[in-house]
């Protein structure tokens, strides 16, 4: 949280926080901008897991946002690594744009369960993989 000094003179930032220079030429009202976190999210359900071909559910929550995100951040999920002689794609993910989703193994093997989460108006995105070896 970003708040005034309780005597003249300061600018008190809760960490973590600080400030963001915005442009050269020393400091006026425009240049610098308090900014406070980071930007993050926690996972649902274990990053590593492995058992029979099942149903596998994973998701993000508690979206941490920093200053600079404009909006609300959007997901992605994707099937970087799938077992070999697997036909499982993206196309099999429940719902490839929401927090949470879930997808089906077809054979044994090791899965990559990959959630982007990009945050509008900051300049980045936060990968989260989950890993399932599926027997």
């Amino acid at each position: 949280m970003v708040s005034g000094a309780p005597t003249p003179g300061g600018l008190k930032l809760t960490p973590p926080g600080g400030l963001h220079h915005q442009a050269a030429g020393g400091i006026n009202a425009t240049d610098y901008r308090a900014y406070q976190g980071h930007k993050n999210v926690d996972p649902v359900g274990p990053l590593s897991t492995s058992g029979p071909r099942a149903l596998v559910s994973r998701g993000v929550k508690n979206v941490r946002k920093d200053a600079k995100t404009t909006g609300t951040p959007t997901y992605a999920w994707t099937l970087p690594t799938v077992g070999g002689g697997s036909t499982t794609a993206v196309g099999s993910i429940s719902t490839p744009t929401a927090a949470q989703s879930t997808f089906l193994p077809d054979v044994a093997g090791t899965y990559v369960f990959r959630c982007t989460t990009t945050f509008p108006g900051s300049s980045g995105t936060v990968v989260t993989n989950f890993t399932y070896v599926s027997a």
